[in-house]
């Protein structure tokens, strides 16, 4: 990523999914805003997290 000039990541990851969340936190990454009612899962509305980490 720094060889192409990228200097920051950014990602999303759905709320209910909180294994990928957990992950995301012990690689580095941060959590930066969200969008609430991001997305319909399993009868309900989700938020959309954004993390970021810089390389």
């Amino acid at each position: 990523m720094k060889k192409a000039g990228n200097q920051r990541i950014e990602l999303g990851v759905f709320e209910f999914n909180k294994p990928a969340y957990k992950l995301y936190q012990k690689l580095g990454y941060r959590e930066i805003g969200r969008i609430h009612q991001f997305t319909y899962w399993q009868g309900s509305m989700w938020s959309d997290i954004r993390m970021e980490k810089y390389v």
